[in-house]
C-alpha cells in the first residue's frame, strides 16, 4: 500500500502538470493564478489560453496619468516606450470587448491622432474584465483592469472610467502609506494597483495591478471562488492536508481574512463594498500549501466608515470625500455571494466560515483600537447564503476608548504628530495594543513603536 504523503505528492505533480501551458517562460505562479481564474470558477468557466492582445499606440503627451514611483519599472516600460524622440503609451484593446475601445478609436481620429494598432503582450483572460499580461520581452507579467461589453460571470458591461481609476490611485497610495510606514506591521497582503492611465475627455482609463508578489516563481494565489469550487476547492484543501475542506476555510481564509479586514478597516475606515470570492485570495507556495496569508485586492470596491476616514490623511489632504460610497459603517462577507455553492458546503458550514471571519475581525479591531465587542452589533437574522454575513457599527456606543482611537487614527500614517501637534508616541501609546513596547499580531511580525 502506498502512503499517504506518497499518494498527495503524485496528485500534486499530476495536478500541476494537467495545468501546465506551453509558455515556459512565464512565471509558475503567474499561470497557476490564471488557471484558478478562469477554469476553478464555478460561474465562469473560460479558455486559459494565451491570447495575442492588441494595443493602440498613443502619444503619452495626449492622455492622462498617475503612477506611483514604487512601480516596478519593468512595467512602466511595458507599457510606456520611446518611438522617434516621443514617448508613447500602449492602450490595451480588452479581446471580448465590442464598444469601448471603438470610442477610444473615435475619439483619437476627432483629435487628430494617428491611430495605430499593434501588438506586443501575450494575455489571459480573468474571472471578470481583467486580464493577466505579460510582456515576452521585459519577461514581467501583470494584472490590468480596462473597459469591455463582455465578460466573464454575471456582469454586462464595465467601462473603466479614468474618474474611478483616479480614486484608486489616491486609495492605494494612501493604504501603500499604512503598509510601509505605519507602526502596526498589517498581516494581510495587499495587491497594489500602482500605475493608471487615462483619457479625460471621454472618461475612459485602464488600472495596473501588480503581480510582484507571484511574478517571482515562489509564490501563486488561490482566489476564494477557487477555494470554495466544488472540485478544486476539495483539491487544495486535501494538498493541505484537510479532508474536511470546510474546516481548512475556516483555519486558512476565515481566520487570517477578519484579521486582516479589521486592520484596513481600523486604520484607513474602508470596508469592501463586495465582499465576495473574487476580492480575496489566499496565497500558496510552490507545492500548493498555504502561506498562512490572505490577500486583498480591488480598491475600488470599498465604502468609507465616515467616523474611521475623516480622521485620516487621506481625507485631510484632499478637498472633497472620494466617490460617494460613504456607508453606515460595517463589515460583511459571504464566500459563495455570486457563485455556486459547493456540494461539500451545507448552510450551517458556510454560516460557520462566516461567523469565524466576522469573530475575527471583532477581535483583532479590538486589539487594535482597544474598543469592546459591543462597537459591533450582529444582525439578528441573515440567510447567509443569499446575502453577507455582517456586523454593524453600534452608533450609540458610548466607549471613551473610542474618542481615543479616533483622534489617533491619523497617526497609523506613520506620522509623529498630527495636523493638531499632538505627539503620536502618547496617542498611541493609550491604545491597547500599545500598552507595552512591542508585542506580535496575528502572524507573529513585530509591533512597535
Amino acid at each position: 500500500m502506498f502512503g499517504t504523503s506518497f499518494i498527495k505528492s503524485v496528485f500534486i505533480l499530476i495536478f500541476l502538470i494537467s495545468t501546465s501551458w506551453s509558455q515556459s517562460e512565464i512565471p509558475w505562479g503567474v499561470k497557476k493564478f490564471a488557471f484558478f481564474e478562469t477554469k476553478a470558477n464555478a460561474v465562469s468557466e473560460r479558455s486559459h489560453d494565451p491570447i495575442n492582445i492588441s494595443h493602440y499606440e498613443i502619444p503619452l503627451s495626449k492622455l492622462e496619468s498617475d503612477i506611483a514611483d514604487r512601480v516596478n519599472p519593468k512595467i512602466k516600460d511595458s507599457l510606456i516606450f520611446e518611438k522617434n524622440g516621443e514617448k508613447f503609451v500602449r492602450w490595451i484593446i480588452h479581446p471580448e470587448d465590442s464598444v469601448h475601445h471603438l470610442t477610444v478609436k473615435e475619439y483619437l481620429e476627432s483629435k487628430g491622432i494617428a491611430v495605430v494598432v499593434k501588438k506586443h503582450f501575450i494575455g489571459y483572460l480573468q474571472a471578470s474584465r481583467s486580464l493577466v499580461l505579460h510582456d515576452p520581452v521585459s519577461k514581467v507579467s501583470f494584472s490590468l483592469k480596462t473597459s469591455t461589453d463582455n465578460t466573464g460571470g454575471k456582469w454586462v458591461d464595465k467601462k473603466q472610467e479614468w474618474s474611478d481609476a483616479k480614486e484608486i490611485r489616491k486609495i492605494m497610495d494612501f493604504v501603500n502609506d499604512i503598509y510601509e510606514k505605519g507602526p502596526i506591521k498589517l498581516a494581510g497582503v495587499m495587491m497594489d494597483e500602482p500605475f493608471a492611465i487615462g483619457i479625460e475627455d471621454i472618461d475612459m482609463g485602464f488600472v495596473v495591478r501588480s503581480l510582484d508578489g507571484i511574478d517571482n516563481n515562489e509564490f501563486t494565489y488561490l482566489p476564494v471562488f477557487s477555494a470554495v469550487h466544488g472540485e478544486y476547492g476539495k483539491k487544495i484543501a486535501s494538498i493541505n492536508g484537510f479532508d474536511n475542506p470546510i474546516e481548512f476555510l475556516t483555519k486558512y481564509l476565515s481566520a487570517p481574512l477578519g484579521k486582516a479586514l479589521a486592520e484596513i478597516a481600523a486604520t484607513t475606515g474602508l470596508t469592501y463594498d463586495s465582499p465576495h470570492g473574487q476580492n480575496f485570495l489566499i496565497e500558496l507556495d510552490k507545492d500548493l500549501k498555504v502561506t498562512g496569508r490572505v490577500v486583498l485586492r480591488d480598491l475600488g470596491d470599498v465604502f468609507f466608515n465616515t467616523k474611521i476616514y475623516e480622521k485620516t490623511r487621506l481625507a485631510m489632504n484632499i478637498t472633497k470625500p472620494l466617490g460617494s460610497k460613504t456607508w453606515p459603517p460595517s463589515v460583511a462577507f459571504s464566500p459563495v455571494h455570486g457563485n455556486e455553492v459547493p456540494n461539500w458546503m451545507s448552510d450551517m458550514e458556510h454560516t460557520k466560515v462566516v461567523n469565524v471571519m466576522l469573530e475575527n475581525f471583532r477581535s483583532r479591531f479590538g486589539e487594535l483600537t482597544g474598543v469592546g465587542p459591543s462597537l459591533f452589533l450582529v444582525p439578528d437574522e441573515v440567510d447567509y447564503m443569499r446575502s453577507y454575513g455582517q456586523l454593524y457599527w453600534n452608533s450609540d456606543n458610548k466607549d471613551d476608548v473610542l474618542s481615543t482611537f479616533l483622534s489617533a487614527v491619523e497617526c497609523f500614517s506613520g506620522v509623529k504628530k498630527t495636523k493638531e501637534g499632538l505627539d503620536c508616541s502618547e496617542l498611541l501609546a493609550q491604545l491597547n495594543i500599545f500598552k507595552t513596547k512591542s508585542c506580535s499580531n496575528s502572524l507573529g511580525n513585530v509591533i512597535g513603536l
